[in-house]
């Protein structure tokens, strides 16, 4: 059976419930639920459990002043049963205390607690009553005096004790215990004493009723702010939880006091704008910019409020955005105590705001800075100038590449390996800058390198950097297949403000530097300067002339010839190119050839000389060979042995009396298409020629690759003004080595009797240069090699118009 189900305990309720109403007559109009009451009693029993504690020490200490007091004359029985019993009531109070502090469920618990705290008190208060009955009969008048003390203290302590049926527990029996006495020792006490007690016993009742409802009253108060609080407590960690909102707060020295249990932060000094939220473990500097540290630190100064500024938060959960609020506090005498705020977590949001900001200012590709972003970094670089040290501009550099025969990758081994490509240089170039430097694609093969505050010589060390990067192998690999390829690169650099500081102007003069570079063969850097304007002039005029220049006949062809070192005789003639323009004049091949790729004339052009060389092959000597230059895209052409087996039988030529020159440009890339054509032109019996030997670093790689039949050692070998022994081993060397693999050696550039001497001496079988001859227009070489036999031939590449016309659909 339960404590609440008790006889006894329902007889007392019944008794408690009477207490209660009279009670509840001091308390304010309102109804309080049950749940709510058994709290505040729950209050104030441990109150008052601890309140016993304390009286279970002064208890006995009365007792024992008042054993002092008469004496050793306290002998009545009842009296000595009396005080046993107040001292064993104080023990049972101390243990009952104790045993409620150490309870857990004290809910419960409560109505057996408070029940035997009722019986206690009862005990205890008719326990002093026999106590005061008896020494006010047994003592004399001034012992008397000490009693009526004594049970005023002790009525007295019960205004104070809660609830008010537990007060009411010890005033019932000790004021009617105070009665019995005085009135029984009536005959030897004056009535105003009685009068007195009167007084005071009602005007404790009335405390008791008046106080503990006033006590009851704050009771309830604070339990209902507690309940509140819990609550709101309960409601703010759901909300910050569900909306990564977390409330922050600062005392008036900018210390964060107060801050979401769930972020692990070291609060510190936020003068300089919270930087325990804003800076990671063991960095120097707030991760976020200048400008949001800056906003809040003047909001701060100021004591004004600020909001929705981003910081850079580092939590338990890692790096995340907030959104910082804050609203400075004053108290009642205006004066500031601190600051108030929110922080709402924003990550996502700034997430995907990089996100598309990435996105709009990246190349989708190499993941390096677009066009877009290009024009507005630019345009920020050149605006305003920055001053150095001395007072002068704080040049920066724009560097703008354009990668050497990436078409040829594109074209040959497809889209795949191209956009491999484009990743790997642009991780080369990445590696090649510093961290401040940007890099961009700006579409196609073209990339360019910002370089803020970097002088001439510093641009210059970077690009030379770049070009070093970028001439190594690269090794790519799809899912198709797997080649190992060699590019180049070519840069023009221009300065700001030096150059000039409008964004537009500078990349012209970037672009200008840039194609002064490509006309030199590429692998190489450019620096802008004025006269490049006058010359790029030039250059968009010469582009524009010769693409009408087959029709207005200005293009013809020339043959150098080909010498034997030892006897003398002319044994070949190569076939050169020349264009000479009514008002630029004679247009050298350097200038010109690189400008028929630009406009896409090389095959058509490439498919008219050979028509005229072989013709011309036809009607010349038959023991002189022509030689003939085949570029990098008339490789690329599948088409190309089946066009030369054509002309070879058209104009009855042995395939032997033609010669093909490759260079080791057009072969750097090891494309199998184009070793493929060579061997197939071989195959017609026609001699492969590798051109400029020696001037490349993988010359030797090639002849391993192909089997070239003659090597023409370039010019740059032969005619060296050092004349060094070392060169001479060089050549030497070369030449030998011709021998061993069975390859007919030519010397290219020979301009003296002596170096072609030492050429035949080394072992050269044939040369070439203006010691023999300089190239010969075709009239006067048809008459000077010409067979009687043959018919005479055309002297213009212009009279082939129909001809080159008729070649562009099979280009």
């Amino acid at each position: 059976m339960q404590p609440a189900d008790n006889p006894l305990n329902q007889a007392w309720s019944a008794v408690q419930r009477q207490v209660q109403a009279l009670s509840d007559r001091w308390y304010p109009g309102r109804t309080v639920p049950i749940a709510l009451l058994q709290q505040v009693n729950i209050t104030q029993l441990d109150t008052r459990a601890r309140l016993n504690r304390l009286m279970a020490i002064l208890g006995p200490i009365i007792i024992i002043a008042l054993i002092g007091a008469f004496q050793g004359e306290l002998s009545d029985r009842w009296l000595d049963t009396g005080l046993a019993l107040v001292l064993a009531s104080y023990v049972v109070f101390a243990l009952q205390a104790h045993l409620w502090l150490h309870t857990v469920d004290k809910e419960r618990a409560y109505q057996t607690a408070i029940l035997r705290f009722q019986l206690i008190q009862i005990l205890l208060g008719a326990s002093w009553s026999v106590v005061i009955i008896v020494a006010i009969r047994v003592g004399d008048p001034d012992q008397r005096g000490m009693i009526y003390a004594l049970a005023i203290a002790l009525i007295s302590t019960t205004m104070i004790t809660g609830p008010a049926r537990y007060a009411l527990s010890f005033w019932v029996p000790i004021t009617l215990g105070s009665y019995i006495g005085f009135v029984t020792a009536a005959p030897t006490f004056f009535a105003p004493i009685l009068i007195a007690l009167t007084a005071y016993s009602l005007l404790s009742l009335f405390s008791i009723l008046s106080l503990n409802a006033k006590m009851f009253e704050r009771e309830l108060n604070l339990v209902e702010v507690a309940n509140q609080r819990d609550t709101i407590g309960l409601l703010l960690r759901d909300f910050q939880e569900g909306s990564g909102s977390f409330l922050w707060e600062s005392n008036a020295n900018l210390r964060v006091t107060q801050f979401s249990e769930q972020i692990d932060l070291t609060t510190g000094h936020i003068g300089n704008v919270l930087a325990a939220i804003a800076t990671p473990p063991g960095a120097a500097e707030p991760a976020q910019s200048n400008e949001a540290l800056q906003q809040i630190a003047v909001a701060m100064r100021e004591r004004a409020p600020f909001k929705d500024v981003v910081i850079r938060a580092y939590t338990k959960s890692g790096a995340r955005w907030w959104s910082l609020a804050g609203k400075p506090v004053f108290n009642a005498d205006t004066i500031f105590i601190g600051y108030r705020g929110l922080c709402t977590d924003v990550t996502e949001r700034e997430d995907y705001r990089q996100r598309i900001e990435f996105n709009a200012n990246r190349d989708y590709l190499t993941k390096t800075y677009n066009r877009a972003a290009f024009t507005r970094i630019l345009a920020e670089l050149c605006t305003p100038p920055i001053l150095s040290n001395t007072g002068a501009p704080q040049t920066s550099a724009l560097l703008c590449l354009d990668l050497d025969r990436f078409k040829t990758v594109n074209d040959n081994y497809g889209h795949a390996i191209g956009d491999r490509l484009l990743l790997a240089v642009a991780g080369r170039i990445g590696a090649c800058v510093r961290g401040q430097d940007h890099v961009f694609r700006l579409g196609g093969d073209e990339f360019a390198v910002l370089i803020p505050q970097a002088t001439e010589a510093e641009a210059i060390a970077v690009a030379q950097r770049l070009i070093k990067a970028l001439v190594e192998p690269f090794r790519l690999t799809s899912l198709a297949t797997s080649v190992s390829v060699t590019i180049g690169v070519s840069i023009g650099i221009a300065l700001t403000p030096t150059d000039s500081s409008n964004p537009e102007i500078l990349h012209h003069c970037a672009d200008l530097a840039l194609y002064r570079a490509k006309s030199t063969g590429g692998n190489h850097c450019c620096g802008y300067d004025a006269a490049l304007d006058d010359r790029h002039s030039r250059d968009q005029t010469l582009q524009l002339e010769l693409s009408r220049a087959v029709e207005r006949q200005q293009l013809s062809l020339v043959f150098q010839p080909i010498v034997n070192l030892q006897t003398g005789a002319v044994v070949a003639a190569e076939a050169l190119l020349r264009w000479t323009h009514p008002a630029f004049g004679s247009v050298p091949p350097d200038q010109f050839v690189p400008m028929l790729e630009q406009i896409g004339q090389v095959s058509a052009v490439g498919h008219l000389v050979k028509d005229c060389a072989f013709r011309t092959a036809a009607l010349i000597r038959p023991d002189i060979a022509i030689a003939i230059n085949l570029s990098a895209l008339q490789l690329a052409d599948p088409d190309l042995p089946a066009r030369i087996a054509e002309n070879l039988a058209r104009n009855a030529l042995p395939a032997s009396r033609i010669e093909f020159e490759v260079t080791e440009t057009s072969l750097l890339d090891d494309d199998p298409q184009k070793l493929s054509v060579l061997h197939a032109i071989r195959a017609l019996g026609c001699r492969i020629a590798l051109d400029d030997f020696g001037t490349g670093y993988s010359s030797l790689r090639l002849l391993d690759k192909f089997p070239f039949d003659k090597l023409k050692i370039d010019g740059s070998f032969i005619h060296d003004p050092t004349d060094s022994d070392r060169r001479v081993h060089i050549l030497a060397s070369m030449i030998e080595l011709g021998h061993k693999l069975g390859i007919t050696v030519t010397g290219e550039g020979i301009e003296t009797a002596e170096q072609a001497a030492r050429l035949a001496a080394l072992g050269c079988h044939d040369g070439q240069g203006f010691l023999f001859s300089r190239p010969i227009p075709m009239d006067e070489f048809r008459e000077k090699f010409s067979d009687e036999t043959a018919s005479p031939p055309q002297s213009s590449l212009s009279r082939h118009t129909a001809g080159l016309r008729a070649a562009r659909p099979n280009a």
